[in-house]
């Protein structure tokens, strides 16, 4: 019996969830506050064989609704993802996804994760360090930012990363 009064009261609460967040983002609107919400996402990107996060994965169904914007952050050698496709060497990389934004565009850009921190960094502030990473790194950027481009239609000079 308690088993089933927990599976009938989550919906409940899921949506009472989000009628709370609903009223936030109206209260923080109206005083020009910033409002950023972090969420679980679903186990389901485990069972995928293309691990990035999409808007169904998200904890909470229908936050998408009351949000302007949603972003995730992906990291392949999380799930022992350690080249792409070509070759490339993914290690201490991160993506940083935006899968919804509703006054502009959606994309995604590389970042670094510095493990021994747990912080990320963007390429242009990244040290090198060993001769050789730079080329390496280098040509994984250009090549990302140009597939970027090209999804979204967008010339090389206007991309923000």
């Amino acid at each position: 019996i308690l088993g089933s009064t927990i599976l009938y009261a989550a919906p409940k609460i899921k949506w009472r969830m989000l009628e709370g967040l609903k009223q936030l983002k109206k209260f923080c609107e109206a005083r020009a506050i910033l409002l950023i919400i972090s969420s679980q996402i679903s186990r389901e990107v485990e069972s995928r064989q293309d691990k990035r996060p999409i808007l169904s994965d998200l904890f909470l169904p229908g936050l998408e609704v009351c949000s302007d914007k949603i972003a995730f952050l992906y990291r392949p050698e999380y799930y022992g993802i350690t080249q792409d496709r070509e070759g490339n060497d993914l290690s201490g990389f991160a993506e940083f996804i935006v899968r919804l934004n509703k006054k502009g565009m959606t994309g995604s850009c590389l970042m670094l994760f510095k493990n021994r921190f747990g912080s990320f960094e963007g390429w242009q502030t990244y040290d090198y360090g060993k001769e050789g990473d730079s080329n390496r790194f280098e040509s994984f950027k250009e090549d990302t930012l140009r597939k970027v481009g090209e999804v979204r239609g967008v010339d090389e000079g206007d991309i923000p990363f």
